[in-house]
């Protein structure tokens, strides 16, 4: 059970478990066609490094937001020249960059979105282990 005061819940070593998020695109069975694919992988981290995890993550975010918007300028770009390689270059710059399927601008916001449900689920996994050690206190008391 945690201590009391002192800001630590629990004794080193006590343990919550959450899911952490990753998206993907699979191929579907019509050629051409993307499906995008979320899946969750279980951790398990002392209690007390868990701020610190929600912590990293929050600065991860901050750093996909500054490469997002790093981003724009891919996102826009125009033809260098009017020879239809150029265009076409252009083009697939701005498609590889962008917000579709695939697409870099995809890839970061998916990723934040990915960050955000983990730290959510890191915080409900603290929420319950304090609820848990708070009836287990209160149960002691009695």
């Amino acid at each position: 059970m945690a201590g009391e005061g002192g800001g630590m819940w629990a004794q080193a070593g006590e343990r919550i478990n959450f899911a952490a998020e990753t998206v993907g695109e699979v191929a579907a069975g019509v050629a051409g066609a993307v499906w995008t694919n979320t899946t969750q992988t279980q951790f398990s981290i002392d209690i007390n490094q868990a701020p610190k995890l929600i912590e990293t993550l929050s600065q991860a975010i901050k750093e996909l937001d500054k490469a997002y918007q790093k981003s724009t300028a891919l996102r826009s770009i125009q033809s260098p020249g009017k020879d239809p390689y150029s265009g076409f270059t252009a083009l697939a710059i701005r498609q590889s960059a962008g917000d579709e399927g695939g697409g870099y601008g995809w890839a970061n916001r998916e990723a934040r979105k990915a960050f955000e449900h983990t730290i959510e689920n890191i915080q409900k996994a603290i929420d319950e282990y304090r609820k848990t050690d708070d009836t287990a206190r209160e149960a002691l008391k009695q």
